[in-house]
């Protein structure tokens, strides 16, 4: 695909005189999706470092007389997030802008067709969900690439994808701060690893949460209230079914049983595909540890934001410009379950 300055030769036909109605080929407008899963924050330093620490054990009896052992908290796991900068650009040549905008009563595009073919607003943010959904879709490796979609640019970035004790998102050892076992959050269906979403693997999730330890061995106390999954997917539509059920106080299949599980949200993604969520992966995760400490993390020090319009002194070039500063990443994610929807990845 070629891009160029928006010349007049790029326009020719809209430019026809003959063209009397020209409809908007993009999108609807977007709602934010990934601050639904992630703890979203403002920081005006480029590195963010996250730090980790635990509470107390238990408490101990002693024998009459006896030394009580002392005890202490202990330094968690670190995490580094270095903010990036987002940036998208129109250029327009100075006719063109003429002709297919500001020619008083003959221009092309009216206001609402312009606002939606230079929305920069909507580019940063297309960019961002799509960023955010590749941590999910890529979550098995601690780096992937991305590539934005449609993007005027070859260049590929390259993602730092660990949490905070330098495990991938989605894997069978984290790390444990006092050292014991590792912990998981692979959801496993008896041998089956990665399931396909059935009740079986809701169920079969909801025990591997329960497992679940915090930084000194005691139990985490989370429980699971909501599953993602990519609208319009087959995966999608179990999810629909499974939850009518649950909400009914069925078991699904049954009429008289009562469900093994509290019902859930249910969060859908836009499914851009390419590297981002797979029509097949599902998880599910505590919306109550959206927080700092837990889960995914957005951190921004400059909000989209839309400069007035430039013009090159030059040519007389319109430029549009829209920046961001922001990071994506993890910290702990005890929080989440994850299956890649293929009875294989662990």
């Amino acid at each position: 695909m070629i891009f160029s300055n928006g010349l007049l030769t790029d326009f020719t036909r809209i430019l026809d005189n003959r063209v009397k109605t020209i409809a908007p080929k993009v999108g609807e407008s977007l709602t934010s999706e990934y601050t639904k899963y992630m703890f979203t924050r403002t920081n005006a330093e480029r590195i963010t470092t996250d730090i980790g620490i635990t509470g107390l054990g238990m408490a101990n009896f002693v024998q009459d007389a006896e030394i009580s052992p002392a005890d202490a908290p202990i330094q968690g796991f670190e995490k580094n997030f270095i903010q990036q900068h987002l940036t998208h650009k129109v250029k327009i040549s100075f006719q063109t802008m003429h002709f297919l905008v500001k020619e008083k009563d003959k221009a092309k595009l009216d206001s609402e067709v312009e606002s939606k073919v230079f929305d920069l607003q909507r580019a940063l943010q297309s960019a961002k969900e799509y960023f955010a959904q590749n941590f999910l879709g890529n979550g098995f490796n601690a780096t992937w690439n991305f590539t934005p979609i449609s993007g005027v640019s070859a260049s590929i970035i390259s993602v730092d994808a660990t949490t905070q004790d330098g495990i991938e998102w989605w894997s069978q050892a984290h790390l444990r701060e006092d050292g014991g076992p590792n912990w998981s959050n692979v959801i496993v269906d008896g041998s089956t690893p990665s399931p396909v979403l059935s009740m079986s693997a809701i169920e079969a999730a909801h025990q591997l949460h329960a497992l679940k330890k915090d930084g000194r061995g005691l139990p985490l106390g989370s429980v699971l209230t909501t599953l993602v999954a990519v609208e319009g997917s087959a995966t999608a539509q179990v999810a629909k079914r499974i939850m009518g059920t649950l909400n009914s106080g069925y078991y699904p299949g049954t009429f008289r049983d009562t469900p093994s599980i509290p019902s859930y949200e249910l969060l859908l993604l836009k499914p851009y595909n390419g590297t981002g969520m797979k029509a097949m992966q599902w998880g599910m995760f505590d919306k109550n540890m959206i927080l700092k400490v837990y889960g995914p993390q957005y951190i921004e020090s400059l909000p989209n934001t839309v400069a007035p319009t430039m013009i090159d002194p030059e040519n007389k070039d319109s430029i549009m410009q829209a920046d961001s500063i922001f990071q994506m990443g993890a910290s702990d994610m005890r929080g989440w379950v994850w299956s890649n929807g293929d009875g294989v990845t662990v």
